[in-house]
């Protein structure tokens, strides 16, 4: 079943049209990989689909809804959530409060919000999800440690704590394995499976690393000068003529 569609999507800054008329559609259960050069326009269309920006033209739907025009949260409680290229959280704060505060994010708004946080009442209500939820990504260990004196990966790890602490149905993955080692690669990969295969979350992975997005997404969209140039299995895009000569370099590359 369909969870979400990209239809004509177009974004313009001021003359630079960024995103041209992009279409294309996840699966519920999916993982999706978004591939292209820098400047392609990745970001600007993950930052669309969440509300970061606003589209020029064209349609969101989320199961058959129109969210083009709904706010952020919104769609966060609707169900879609994501993380940024680079680490957001609160680095003075501990890895278990940052998880405890996305859990009570995804049910309070404003200054309530605020001061709910501010005497610990509401992280106490959300303790055991967010417990649960650093145990799944692997830092339960590190619970108690400032975010901001976690390994790199571990900074990486707690982004995707957050954005699974809102129950997602979908979850935007913004470059996840960067900077990474081959082995957290791998291991970072898995976790994203386990979280599709056992959270039931459908994701978007837009990544540079061709190995890791060939051998664990189940289809390939790739934009070009922000328009779609190829869209298909891992294997029929990376021997797509246009692919290569525009992005790949070689085929040899993804071997």
């Amino acid at each position: 079943m369909m969870l979400l569609k990209i239809d004509k999507i177009t974004k313009h800054f001021g003359g630079l049209a960024a995103l041209k008329g992009v279409r294309f559609d996840i699966g519920e259960g999916e993982i999706l990989g978004l591939i292209g050069p820098n400047g392609s326009g990745k970001t600007t269309l993950i930052n669309i689909i969440s509300n970061a920006l606003r589209p020029t033209a064209g349609k969101i739907l989320f199961e058959e809804r129109d969210i083009t025009k709904l706010p952020a949260h919104i769609r966060l409680r609707m169900g879609i959530s994501r993380t940024f290229q680079h680490t957001l959280f609160f680095g003075s704060l501990s890895a278990f409060e940052n998880v405890a505060f996305g859990c009570e994010f995804s049910l309070e708004q404003g200054w309530n919000l605020f001061r709910r946080f501010s005497t610990r009442k509401g992280m106490q209500n959300n303790w055991s999800k967010a417990v649960e939820l650093l145990r799944f990504t692997g830092l339960l260990e590190a619970k108690d440690k400032l975010a901001a004196s976690l390994s790199h990966k571990e900074q990486k790890l707690l982004n995707i704590a957050i954005a699974m602490s809102s129950r997602p149905k979908l979850m935007l993955l913004d470059e996840p394995l960067s900077g990474m080692s081959p082995a957290e690669v791998q291991s970072t990969m898995e976790l994203i499976k386990k979280i599709r295969d056992d959270k039931e979350v459908t994701i978007l992975l837009v990544e540079h690393n061709m190995k890791a997005v060939v051998s664990n997404c189940d289809k390939l969209i790739v934009l070009n000068y922000g328009e779609v140039v190829a869209e298909g299995s891992p294997q029929e895009v990376v021997t797509n003529i246009n692919v290569i000569e525009a992005y790949l370099g070689s085929e040899t590359e993804l071997s």
